[in-house]
């Protein structure tokens, strides 16, 4: 007889935890409280425009693909996983706006347009980033 387990929540946690102990054999029930799944990464629009409520990039793929392969499935088959460019568009009350690129040259030139102050900070921000990202693939 396989084991019950009750997963509180079908955010990306919940969901990937249901996964896994299903993929180990677990009879697993999933609960949510919402009317939809997801947890944060849901989405709000309005007025021509989209606001993410959590995640917005998926900075590592291969934990996702490892995800599905735990439960034997390819996500090439259920997900196509593509680059967006720019990765977001940010606007300010003034009607400034700025994109985030993954594009540094055309990066480094919007802020220079819009606050050359902020450009060390900028660097400052990426070196800091960097390290967050290179600790969590350690733990990972």
């Amino acid at each position: 007889m396989k084991k019950k387990v009750i997963v509180v929540g079908a955010g990306l946690g919940g969901l990937s935890a249901a996964i896994r102990l299903s993929a180990d054999g677990y009879d697993v029930t999933v609960v949510e409280k919402s009317e939809r799944i997801g947890g944060k990464l849901n989405i709000r629009s309005g007025k021509g425009f989209s606001f993410d409520t959590g995640p917005s990039i998926l900075t590592m793929p291969w934990v996702l693909e490892q995800l599905f392969e735990s439960a034997g499935r390819n996500i090439h088959d259920y997900l196509t996983i593509e680059r967006i460019e720019p990765q977001w568009r940010t606007f300010f009350q003034d009607g400034t706006q700025i994109d985030l690129t993954s594009d540094l040259p055309r990066m480094l030139q919007q802020l220079q347009e819009l606050a050359p102050e902020d450009i060390e900070g900028f660097f400052d921000y990426l070196s800091y980033a960097n390290k967050m990202y290179e600790s969590n693939l350690k733990v990972l």
